[in-house]
């Protein structure tokens, strides 16, 4: 996968902004005005030959969005695909074709996006060190946002990942810090007057990877 995945894809723009993201034989790349698409991307048992080259496709913006920087990728179902924005926006792809846009669901730019629990739940980071959790309906492709939770020192996120047990969200920020995060019960968030959620999470200790004693609660 990492060969056929940093194929070239015709665009010397790319340089470090490159992202790839796999799953189910799809690949998405994003980076300075730049998203492409391959499907069927590689075969269970097929020899990737030396020297082959991808046939990605561009996606196609219409009139609901524009070209700008997109920094991240996450699929939310078959041939669905949510790719994070310079303008703190979330562009919903159905194949290679934008069908929608969560507005300003980051204040800065987004640069991680993160998919769970079959696809049911889509997770963001952003520049403005805040992790936005969005409600995925899998029989219409409709997005809900349901509400953030901002790091006490607004630090940008950098990067997410799901513990293997399904618990916790562990995200990393640029100031160095590692939070376990606990996600809300979407069936318990009240938005009505805000939604900014309490952020509810232990801070880990990098040099043991183990939660420090403390556990960080901040109150809205």
């Amino acid at each position: 996968c990492a060969t056929q995945c940093f194929a070239r894809f015709g665009s010397e723009k790319l340089n470090g902004w490159l992202s790839c993201t796999l799953e189910e034989k799809e690949c998405v790349t994003t980076g300075v005005k730049h998203i492409k698409f391959v499907a069927d991307a590689w075969r269970e048992g097929r020899k990737i030959e030396k020297g082959a080259r991808l046939k990605p496709k561009k996606a196609v913006l219409g009139s609901k969005g524009k070209w700008q920087n997109f920094y991240a990728a996450a699929f939310t179902g078959a041939g669905t695909t949510v790719v994070g924005a310079k303008s703190g926006q979330l562009y919903c792809f159905k194949g290679t074709s934008l069908t929608s846009v969560v507005d300003k669901a980051h204040a800065g730019k987004v640069t991680a996006v993160f998919c769970l629990d079959k696809h049911n739940v889509l997770i963001t980071g952003g520049d403005d060190g805040c992790v936005f959790f969005v409600a995925v309906d899998a029989a219409t492709s409709g997005y809900e946002p349901v509400g953030f939770m901002a790091h006490p020192a607004a630090s940008p996120v950098s990067c997410m990942s799901w513990a293997a047990d399904s618990s916790v969200l562990y995200v990393g920020y640029q100031n160095g810090d590692l939070y376990e995060l606990k996600p809300p019960s979407l069936a318990k968030v009240d938005t009505s007057v805000t939604f900014q959620l309490k952020f509810v999470g232990e801070l880990v200790d990098t040099s043991t990877c183990r939660p420090r004693s403390e556990e960080h609660t901040s109150e809205l």
